[in-house]
């Protein structure tokens, strides 16, 4: 399972570990329709093809209905706790976080994902025909522990990035997807605030978590070392996570990032000074 906040690298990493045909993964299509993927047919597929914009609004990476897509927007459709209801009830998006998330006082819901969380899974596996699944959520980062309640042997691989260029490229997010998702308005230190308390809170808990996992079930990577040199932190994950077949499959990433290799990134306003001190003395306690 990729994990990391989002705006971190996950999606990146995810495409370029898609490209080995031993793993199985949540397309957009099984996302969008997790309830009937098996029995939906190439109809259904080819109606939301033909809907789909080619990139993604807030990154312009490109997208199709095949593409490799996180399985929260599925858990979102087929069940009642996930990080994305945020998205469509921003002024709730805390405790939405809280319940869905790290599961702060929240037996029921921790029960409730665990639940369909396994469900879609099974119903993923069976599609991939049994193939090894390769998972990415941001939201995943709170819920190591809870994963591993259900998959004892699973293996995570969390990706982090300059915490000053997720703070901007998180909120471009909520400023380019919120206006579009939400059915009630939430002001900018609102949302601010979310963004702070959450990054907070949930590498909290991964930083609990993680002790949970043998040295075979976990590496951390930086997202500029993936960038600046893709196959050989590649190559690092496969040897530390015991993954065979890597000498198989390079040339297949390695297209992929080729291919990708031009993407121009978002451009931030320079942060102000102000702002920049909060950020520090808020999350400070997650540089570890």
């Amino acid at each position: 399972s990729i994990l990391g906040h989002m705006r971190s690298g996950t999606t990146y990493l995810h495409y370029l570990m898609s490209k080995d045909k031993q793993f199985g993964y949540c397309s957009v299509y099984n996302a969008i329709l997790p309830h009937v993927f098996l029995i939906g047919g190439k109809i259904f597929k080819r109606l939301i093809a033909s809907s789909l914009d080619p990139t993604r609004p807030q990154d312009n990476v490109e997208i199709s209905i095949d593409s490799p897509k996180e399985e929260e927007f599925a858990l979102a459709n087929m069940s009642k706790t996930s990080f994305m209801f945020g998205f469509y009830f921003p002024k709730r998006a805390q405790r939405n976080f809280e319940e869905s998330v790290v599961f702060k006082n929240a037996e029921k819901e921790r029960r409730h994902w665990q639940r369909h969380f396994k469900f879609f899974l099974q119903k993923l596996s069976f599609v991939n025909q049994g193939k090894r699944l390769l998972l990415k959520s941001p939201a995943n980062t709170g819920r190591v522990k809870e994963i591993l309640e259900l998959y004892p042997d699973a293996k995570f691989i969390h990706i982090h990035r300059d915490p000053l260029v997720v703070y901007q490229s998180t909120l471009r997010l909520y400023e380019k997807i919120v206006p579009m998702t939400c059915f009630h308005q939430a002001d900018a230190e609102e949302m601010k605030e979310f963004i702070l308390q959450s990054y907070e809170s949930m590498l909290e808990k991964y930083f609990i978590d993680r002790d949970l996992l043998r040295p075979d079930q976990l590496i951390e990577v930086r997202y500029e070392d993936l960038v600046s040199n893709p196959l050989g932190t590649l190559e690092g994950i496969y040897s530390k996570l015991q993954i065979e077949n890597f000498s198989t499959s390079k040339d297949f990433m390695r297209i992929e990032a080729d291919r990708t290799q031009n993407y121009v990134k978002n451009k931030y306003a320079p942060i102000a000074d102000s702002e920049l001190e909060l950020l520090k003395r808020r999350w400070a306690a997650t540089a570890s």
